[in-house]
C-alpha cells in the first residue's frame, strides 16, 4: 500500500488502512517508493532492492475478524457489487475460497501481516497509530499531526460520491446480530491464526465503526 524510505505500510482490508495511508502520504520529508493499492510486501521489497535501498519495518493494523468480515460485505454492497444475497451466504463464498472472496487470514497472508515489526489495533485506532507512527519517524511528525489526519480523513469518508451514494454503508450497531452459530464458527475457523495471536473474542464489544 505505501512504501517509504522509513518504513512499509501494508493494507489490512476494512481496517481504515486507506484513512491512515492518507494522512502519511502528507508527512514531509517522508519518501514515497511505491503506493500501489493492495501491494504486498514482498512486492515493496523487491522495488527496495532494486535501487539498492535498505529494507525498512513493516506495520499493519489488525481488527476483530468477526467485525472486520461485516464491515467487508457493506463494503461490497455499497462500492464493490460483487456478491448478491445476504451476510451469510457473502461469508460462505469466503469459507469455499473463492476467487474474490479471500478470508482475512488469506488476506493477511497475502500481504505479509506475519512479518509486521508494529501491528497497531484497529480497537483503539487513533491511540495505536500515534504509538506506532512515533516510533518509526519520531522526527517528522508530532501526535497532534497524526490526530488531526487521521480525524480529517475519516469524516471524508463520511461523504457523498459524485453521483450522491453514500461513499460506504454502515452496518447498524454491533456485529453480532449478523451471525448465527454456524457463520460465527466458520469465521472463528478461516481466522484462527489472527484469532489466537491477537485474543479476539466473540462479543459485543468491538461494533462495526470502520
Amino acid at each position: 500500500m505505501l512504501a517509504t524510505d522509513r518504513f512499509m505500510f501494508l493494507s489490512a482490508g476494512r481496517s481504515s488502512t486507506g484513512t491512515v495511508y492518507r494522512g502519511l502520504c502528507e508527512i514531509d520529508g517522508l519518501k514515497i517508493i511505491s503506493n500501489i493499492p493492495h501491494e504486498a510486501r514482498d512486492s515493496m521489497i523487491e522495488k527496495y532492492e532494486a535501487v539498492g535501498m535498505n529494507i525498512p519495518p513493516a506495520w499493519t493494523i489488525v481488527r476483530n475478524p468477526w467485525d472486520r468480515n461485516v464491515d467487508a460485505y457493506f463494503w461490497d454492497q455499497c462500492r464493490v457489487h460483487r456478491h448478491d444475497g445476504d451476510f451469510k451466504s457473502f461469508l460462505a463464498r469466503s469459507m469455499a475460497r473463492e476467487p474474490g472472496f479471500p478470508s482475512y487470514a488469506g488476506y493477511w497472508n497475502y500481504m505479509g501481516g506475519d512479518k509486521c515489526a508494529y501491528v497497531a489495533r484497529y480497537e483503539a485506532l487513533d491511540d495505536e497509530v500515534v504509538r506506532v507512527v512515533m516510533a518509526l519517524i519520531p522526527d517528522l511528525v508530532t501526535e497532534e499531526f497524526i490526530r488531526q489526519k487521521n480525524e480529517e480523513y475519516r469524516d471524508e469518508g463520511d461523504a457523498l460520491m459524485a453521483d450522491g451514494r453514500p461513499w460506504r454503508l454502515e452496518p447498524p450497531g454491533s456485529y453480532v446480530p449478523y451471525y448465527d452459530e454456524e457463520s460465527r464458527d466458520w469465521v472463528a475457523e478461516m481466522d484462527a491464526k489472527l484469532i489466537i495471536r491477537f485474543g479476539y473474542k466473540f462479543d459485543e464489544v468491538n461494533s462495526v465503526s470502520d
